[in-house]
């Protein structure tokens, strides 16, 4: 249940990507960093959906990467004292609470 449950949140993540990615093209732009985001959340949505431990590891990737970001994020507007707190805050606490779950024994499986 814990796998659906994740993959789903990662097909959520995969879509909303996508749109930006559409309205990206929209505007003749070619965001090649959302696709990419866009296959490493599908690719990871697959693996928990079907129970793969490798689809662990590469959610876990993903979390810990944004987690990074949001930090950086964060310092960044506090470093220059511009910009708002509430974005970056959001994206790192979400970070690290999607890596806390996904880290947690009940994502522990052997792949069959």
């Amino acid at each position: 249940m814990a796998f659906r449950a994740a993959g789903v949140l990662f097909v959520a993540i995969m879509v909303f990507v996508g749109v930006l990615f559409v309205r990206a093209l929209e505007r003749d732009e070619i965001r090649s960093g959302l696709a990419t985001y866009g296959l490493i959340t599908a690719a990871a949505a697959f693996g928990l959906w079907r129970r793969r431990r490798w689809g662990r590891s590469v959610a876990l990737l993903f979390a810990l990467g944004n987690a990074g970001l949001g930090a950086l994020s964060l310092l960044s507007v506090i470093i220059a004292r511009r910009g708002p707190l509430l974005g970056p805050s959001i994206l790192l606490v979400a970070s690290v609470a999607l890596a806390y779950v996904l880290s947690r024994p009940v994502f522990d499986v052997r792949d069959e």
